[in-house]
């Protein structure tokens, strides 16, 4: 066998090792971007929850397993704290959860497909001094920490006022921008009306004095109108 022969041959060998390994290395770049997609689909871990402080001061912590994506706002009547979440397990102790300070009541579930929602329910007006999302020192996870105090209703009306500047969820037109004043081009049209009750699942809104609460009364509401305006023939009507 000439000088040519092992070349060739060597050639041949060092072309199978170079073939098997750029296929192992893309089985493992495969099997990684696989694990990753999986992990980014899985719902959050909530797997603790913790309050400490007083009637005038309190901080709450929640750990996740890993980075959550949170949007926040306060409510009135009664007086909360409401953080959006995506789809979460929560996975932590209900004597965890138990009225302390100033908190009155918490709860926490799927409020739809694909998010979650934590309600701190205040017993009076408070403040939310701070809010972060924090990675934990151990390396190991996330938490989002809420310093919390107690404050007046007017302190509270002004955050809820700076609250709707910032989402400019009070921003509005004049009624003539509104309203229809011309006459209309097609009578014959069919208009579609969607009607959103608000409110559902773990977040049920406002209670009244008598108990009553607020998304029964929402449910109520539309469903009623979403009956009235089906009878009159023109509209098609769905609901949320």
């Amino acid at each position: 066998m000439g000088l040519a022969d092992f070349t060739d041959k060597g050639c041949r060998v060092g072309g199978r090792i170079l073939a098997a390994f750029c296929l192992l290395l893309l089985l493992a770049v495969s099997s990684a971007l696989s694990s990753k997609a999986n992990a980014a689909d899985a719902p959050l871990v909530a797997k603790g929850y913790k309050m400490a402080g007083d009637a005038t001061k309190m901080r709450i912590v929640m750990d996740f397993d890993r980075e959550p994506d949170i949007k926040w706002f306060l409510l009135r009547g009664p007086n909360r704290l409401v953080i959006d979440l995506a789809n979460t397990r929560f996975a932590v102790d209900a004597k965890d959860l138990k009225a302390r300070g100033l908190v009155k009541g918490v709860r926490l579930g799927a409020l739809s497909e694909g998010v979650s929602r934590l309600i701190l329910t205040g017993k009076g007006p408070f403040a939310v001094d701070k809010l972060d999302v924090l990675k934990n020192e151990d390396g190991t996870g996330y938490r989002i920490a809420i310093d919390m105090s107690a404050a007046s209703e007017r302190e509270f009306d002004v955050a809820l006022a700076n609250q709707a500047l910032t989402t400019g969820s009070t921003v509005s037109t004049d009624k003539g921008g509104r309203v229809g004043t011309g006459p209309v081009s097609n009578p014959g049209h069919r208009f579609t009306v969607v009607i959103d009750p608000g409110h559902g699942g773990i977040d049920g809104g406002a209670e009244g004095l008598n108990g009553t609460i607020e998304k029964n009364v929402t449910l109520a509401f539309a469903t009623e109108l979403r009956d009235k305006l089906a009878a009159v023939g023109n509209y098609d009507v769905f609901m949320t």
